[in-house]
Order: C-alpha cells, then sequence, then structure tokens
C-alpha cells in the first residue's frame, strides 16, 4: 500500500488524476464488486514472478480481461 500514492504521484505526468483511497476491507470489496472504481491496484491472486514477462501476463492479460466488463 506505500506504493500507491508515488503511483498517484507519477500518473500525474502523464496527465492521470488518480485519488488514492485506503476504505476498510468490506467498503473497498464492496466497491470493486459493484465496479465503483476506475482503476484498482489490489494483490489478489497474486504471485511472485520469476521474470517480468511473467508478471506482465499475470497483471495485463488474466486480471484486465476476466474484470474488463464492457
Amino acid at each position: 500500500m506505500c506504493m500507491i500514492p508515488t503511483i498517484a504521484e507519477n500518473l500525474k505526468d502523464v496527465d492521470l488524476n488518480v485519488e488514492p483511497k485506503f476504505p476498510d476491507f468490506s467498503k473497498y470489496f464492496d466497491d470493486l464488486t459493484k465496479d465503483y472504481f476506475d482503476m484498482d491496484i489490489n494483490d489478489f491472486n497474486s504471485f511472485v514472478s520469476s521474470t517480468p514477462w511473467t508478471m506482465y501476463n499475470w497483471f495485463f492479460y488474466i486480471q484486465y480481461s476476466t474484470h474488463r466488463r464492457e
């Protein structure tokens, strides 16, 4: 969680206004399942990756494709 404010600050460099929030887990999970977030950073189902590719594949392919709703 300590990296989230740093990530938010760095995203301002590319003109993305990000507001870090740290709600209770019950509120967070409720909002997460109702799609109240544009983006969330968590470690659900994460693992230790041995290469940058496996981490990229986990983050962008698996997580993004399963959470994206049209």
